[in-house]
């Protein structure tokens, strides 16, 4: 009887276990540390404008003007993009060459920051998100990653220009870019970061560096409905309405429902290995 108790509790803390992993599982939110770089799309670029040596095998991915006007077409080749997964990758591995290995510490140093505090890390976001017009906003970062210094925007006033393939669910309104400059995170004006009529995203920089995507959304909140008419009197009472928000059991009800199923599944397991000898003296 003694190993009958002894299998019954082990079955059911081995269950237990399993059942507290799942509901982790489902509450578990990737961090911005798995995803990979951002798509980056070819722009349309006349067939005139091409340099001699275009290679159509190495894509244009961006465009950078200067000052005057002047425009010089990068090909993907040239264009230094790191995801921040690939950046740790970088620095563990030590081998790769030093421009890498210095870049990919760029980043990192910049993601620690927004780990720490997303709204202390970038200057203003939260004055930005209120100018965006949302009143309970849940702010979430999308991608970061390294935007690399192989293009030169030494010129006075160049820029450059890239799309960004929306795969991210964000919308216009909802979506702010921000780079890492002298150390700080800058939000770039939302002038410069326009949906086209594809939904993909072009963005203008000024400098080449750390990059990150933050997606706002309105949260449901609780309205307070005051001064509410009945026929005789007007009355202060407040009533809370919650918009579009489905009733949720308690934590407690979920849990009690956890831990029957439990001690049945390590009832059933323990009596079909009972029926079949397992505790015979």
């Amino acid at each position: 009887m003694k190993k009958f108790f002894s299998l019954f509790l082990t079955v059911a803390l081995i269950l237990s276990l399993g059942s507290v992993l799942i509901l982790a599982g489902a509450d578990f939110v990737p961090s911005a540390e798995f995803n990979d770089a951002p798509i980056i799309l070819t722009p349309s670029v006349p067939a005139e404008d091409l340099p001699s040596d275009y290679d159509p095998a190495d894509e244009i991915k961006a465009i950078i003007t200067d000052g005057e006007g002047n425009k010089t077409y990068i090909p993907e080749s040239e264009l230094v993009v790191i995801s921040l997964s690939e950046a740790y990758h970088i620095v563990d591995k030590g081998t790769y060459d030093d421009k890498a290995i210095a870049l990919s510490n760029e980043l990192i140093a910049a993601y620690q920051g927004i780990q720490a505090s997303l709204t202390e890390a970038v200057t203003g976001l939260e004055d930005f998100v209120a100018e965006l017009g949302f009143t309970a906003p849940e702010i979430t970062v999308k991608n970061i990653f390294e935007l690399g210094d192989g293009l030169d925007l030494s010129a006075d006033g160049a820029k450059v220009d890239i799309i960004f393939g929306n795969n991210m669910d964000v919308v216009d309104g909802g979506f702010i870019v921000a780079h890492y400059v002298d150390d700080a995170w800058v939000i770039v004006d939302a002038d410069k970061v326009v949906f086209d009529e594809n939904n993909d995203i072009h963005v203008e920089f000024d400098s080449l560096c750390p990059v990150v995507f933050i997606a706002v959304e309105e949260t449901a909140e609780e309205t307070t409905v005051g001064n509410v008419e009945t026929d005789e009197t007007t009355s202060e009472d407040e009533t809370t309405v919650e918009d579009d928000v489905d009733p949720k059991p308690s934590n407690s009800w979920i849990w009690i429902v956890i831990v029957v199923a439990v001690v049945a599944a390590a009832g059933v397991t323990v009596y079909v290995l009972y029926k079949k000898g397992v505790f015979t003296k």
